[in-house]
């Protein structure tokens, strides 16, 4: 079943009222609810550009959530929720400077 374009943005709204997503969260999400592939990279490509989807700041949000975490552990986190290695990596270093660990070793 084809569902629109509009649908599937008032679905994604929806979904991020509720909480942040990684892209690939939010494109498995709309897949589930049954919209189509070209629909849905419309609606991640509008999303993204109005900064509604944003990896990095949605890894920033894992790495302080879990941040009292083991550095495996919090990459675990992001891998399965579709972040890339860099970005992750990236949010983690962002995450032990801001505590004042300058020693980034563990990453």
């Amino acid at each position: 079943m084809t569902k629109n374009k509009t649908t599937a943005r008032a679905a994604a709204a929806r979904l991020l009222a509720a909480r942040q997503y990684s892209i690939a969260g939010m494109t498995r999400k709309l897949t589930e609810r049954g919209f189509d592939e070209d629909e849905i990279n419309a609606v991640i490509e509008d999303f993204i550009e109005l900064g509604y989807l944003d990896d990095l700041r949605f890894a920033r949000s894992i790495v302080k959530h879990y941040g009292d975490k083991e550095t495996k552990r919090i990459r675990f986190e992001l891998y399965k929720r579709g972040i890339d290695r860099e970005t992750g990596t990236e949010a983690l270093e962002e995450f032990w400077e801001s505590m004042g660990d300058g020693d980034c070793e563990q990453l």
